[in-house]
């Protein structure tokens, strides 16, 4: 494969993670200091909404009308302007809004990033996907890393007439932080391979025209079925951990500033995933792949569930790298190889919308009322008096448990058939 092709689609998913693990894992630390922390289930909430309609728009757009590198670079500058313009919001309408719209933005592009990589690879090179996902989890340790130094970087002489005119750092600079690589990622995306639409004919069937309604003709493959229902299901597990992750480390009174930072530590254990990924399917196929994934969090939440020592606590978010790795990476790759080229941006989507959407409002909702639910609150409602962490992780176990018996009953590796590819990405 091209080694300028190579780079950029690397950069890109580093980009792509890199914002995303910025905001999401410190972003409780900046409704915290607003005092709006009975309202952060609702804004997380947004992720979910966002993840529902704008996928398939945006997948319809890339698959339809629009080359799907111009798509992402749209999502992403306007993306970026409304995370800034959130960073000054101070009141939780305006910031519900605003992540509102973001969401809607940003979560459409994590399946476009995936369709335009296997599509710029081709069906022949579909074993070197990992490997180029491998620098999305590189983005997502550096961006938590670099910002967690930049919040920690208040008294550096070297960067005095920095904060003279942006101001000390604070937790506003989460989204501010977020928001600038958003717009530096937007114009890369301009320099991405050309990646064309393939617009239906005049005379096409209405499933033809919207690539959304023939991606759920996939859902009439037994094995596709069952992923996307396990998947749903684990992506429920998925938004309860992040739900909750920042929260349990405030409990163990980890340092504020670093949380986000100690979070990545599962990007670890996802970088070793991501490698070795071909040769686990090679030698174990895509269930035992795929079940090893299902067992970390297994193994994670029972590890939680413990509540003790803080290293252990800490550690245990290795588990979280594994499954993300050997489990969802997976599954984008079954779905490409289950989608027929010209619905490969919908067939992403579907999944963006099953688990980073349905799943993730479920799971951001059961998240915040099981921990409320096992919290004892002051008088003042604010300060907390006790927490039982053993119950609150015991939910995700239980659910993770179900979801390894689920596919390891039902899920069958199916010869897939697709139609023809149309013509494919163009390297620039």
């Amino acid at each position: 494969m091209n080694l300028g092709l190579r780079i950029k689609l690397s950069l890109m998913m580093a980009f792509q993670y890199a914002i995303w693990s910025i905001w999401l894992l410190m972003l409780f630390q900046h409704i915290h200091e607003l005092k709006l922390d009975a309202q952060f289930g609702w804004i997380m909430m947004t992720t979910g909404l966002g993840s529902i309609i704008g996928p398939f728009v945006m997948g319809q757009l890339a698959d339809r009308y629009f080359a799907t590198e111009k798509v992402l670079a749209f999502a992403q500058i306007a993306g970026g302007l409304v995370l800034i313009a959130t960073a000054y919001a101070t009141t939780f309408w305006p910031i519900f809004l605003l992540m509102l719209v973001y969401c809607h933005l940003y979560f459409p592009t994590v399946g476009l990033t995936n369709s335009l990589a296997f599509r710029a690879l081709g069906e022949g090179n579909q074993n070197q996907f990992p490997m180029i996902r491998f620098f999305g989890s590189i983005g997502w340790i550096l961006g938590s890393w670099a910002l967690a130094a930049y919040l920690n970087s208040g008294e550096s002489a070297l960067l005095q007439p920095w904060f003279a005119l942006v101001g000390k750092p604070g937790n506003r600079d989460i989204l501010r932080f977020a928001g600038l690589i958003s717009l530096v990622y937007g114009g890369f995306c301009f320099l991405l391979p050309h990646t064309p639409p393939s617009p239906a004919k005049a005379g096409d069937p209405l499933e033809r025209k919207s690539a959304f309604l023939e991606s759920l003709g996939l859902m009439k493959i037994p094995s596709f079925a069952v992923l996307v229902s396990v998947a749903g299901l684990l992506g429920v597990v998925l938004y309860f951990y992040f739900q909750n992750e920042n929260p349990f480390q405030t409990f163990l009174e980890t340092n504020p500033n670093n949380i986000g930072a100690f979070t990545t530590l599962n990007s670890a254990f996802e970088l070793v995933s991501m490698v070795i990924i071909p040769l686990c399917l090679a030698a174990l196929g895509t269930k035992r792949t795929m079940l090893i994934g299902i067992a970390a969090y297994v193994l994670m939440f029972a590890l939680k569930v413990l509540g003790h020592p803080w290293a252990l606590m800490i550690a245990s978010n290795l588990f979280h790298g594994i499954c993300f790795g050997l489990f969802f990476v997976v599954a984008q790759m079954f779905v490409d190889k289950a989608a027929s080229g010209d619905i490969k941006a919908s067939a992403q989507s579907l999944m963006v919308f099953i688990v980073y959407g349905l799943a993730n409002i479920v799971g951001v909702v059961l998240g915040n009322e099981v921990r409320t639910r096992f919290t004892v609150y002051g008088p003042d409602n604010l300060k907390i008096v006790e927490q039982n962490w053993y119950a609150i992780w015991a939910v995700p176990l239980v659910l993770s448990v179900i979801c390894f018996l689920i596919f390891a009953v039902f899920f069958k590796e199916t010869e897939l058939k697709k139609s023809p590819e149309p013509a494919g990405a163009t390297v620039a």
